[in-house]
């Protein structure tokens, strides 16, 4: 388990990499690096363990699978739209150059992405609910601003053209994009 893990992992941060994400790529690297290391802790722990070590051994590595989860999962900020009013300071005067990065995803992507929960910044209840459907998680409306600080990073998910008042599923032919936005 923890080697197909690791391996998932090492797959995620090659396709991070190929993408520009070097920093993001590193630490999923370590995780991956992390769960080697427990695999061969656990390997040792079952050659020195006898009879009554087994209860302990199982617990150990339900407590670090535990851990690995809780360390990975992420939440993400997921954007319908991205403004400029986004960027740190340009409202108290602009005083600060951005740098900001727009990658288009597969929705695969976006769905690995949001595994563990996002903050959502959609203002629509409608679009809230068809994006919630496609992710496989709950994306709550909330029309509260935000800032993507230097070095975060965003989900937006991008509908090609409005979509009609009422509208519970994505439209036939509707085009939507998602796109990981990260500020430098």
């Amino acid at each position: 388990m923890l080697t197909k893990i690791s391996s998932e992992l090492d797959a995620i941060a090659d396709r991070l990499e190929k993408k520009g994400f070097v920093r993001e790529a590193l630490e999923v690297d370590k995780v991956a690096d992390a769960c080697d290391r427990l695999k061969e802790d656990a390997q040792e722990d079952i050659r020195n363990m006898n009879g009554t070590g087994i209860k302990a051994h199982i617990e150990k590595v339900v407590n670090a699978g535990t851990s690995l989860r809780k360390a990975t999962a992420k939440t993400v900020k997921l954007l319908n739209a991205f403004s400029i009013n986004m960027l740190p300071k340009v409202l108290e005067g602009g005083k600060e150059s951005h740098t900001v990065t727009f990658q288009p995803i597969a929705i695969s992507d976006a769905k690995s992405l949001s595994e563990g929960g996002v903050e959502s910044f959609i203002g629509h209840e409608d679009t809230a609910a068809i994006l919630s459907d496609l992710l496989g998680t709950t994306v709550p409306m909330n029309r509260a601003p935000t800032v993507l600080n230097i070095g975060e990073t965003a989900l937006v998910a991008q509908f090609g053209s409005r979509l009609p008042e009422g509208t519970k599923t994505l439209p036939e032919g509707a085009k939507l994009t998602f796109f990981v936005v990260k500020v430098n």
